[in-house]
């Protein structure tokens, strides 16, 4: 029997924002500030890139946990949750989770730091 979501668990069809990471607004900065550009063009697209969202790559085991920090799935869902303000959503998050065991057709350039069916004893 296919299942139907209803537009209440659907976050793609509410006008939440998507989360745009302070650390890479930082680092925007830090090149606009850093290029010695003269060109209003330039200074007004890398100021733009600092709100822009993005997907966080997930690869290793490291970058799950870690409160405080926007390097961590961790940090990034505390972050996004402390962005909502006067009791609305918070931003969406994106994560690509990588390095997944047995999806990779066998190329051995992600056989799998994340684990399933006991092959590791953290996986």
């Amino acid at each position: 029997m296919p299942v139907v979501l209803g537009t209440a668990v659907n976050p793609f069809l509410t006008a939440r924002q998507f989360y745009a990471n302070p650390d890479l607004a930082a680092r925007w900065k830090e090149l606009r500030a850093s290029s010695g550009s003269s060109d209003p063009s330039l200074d007004a697209r890398l100021e733009r890139l600092a709100t822009v969202p993005s997907a966080f790559w997930i690869d290793t085991k490291a970058k799950i946990r870690g409160r405080g920090r926007h390097d961590t799935l961790e940090g990034i869902l505390m972050s996004a949750a402390a962005a909502a303000t006067n009791g609305g959503a918070a931003p969406l998050c994106t994560f690509v989770w990588y390095n997944l065991p047995n999806r990779d057709c066998h190329a051995k350039a992600s056989s799998g730091e994340f684990c399933c069916g006991g092959r590791l004893p953290d996986g």
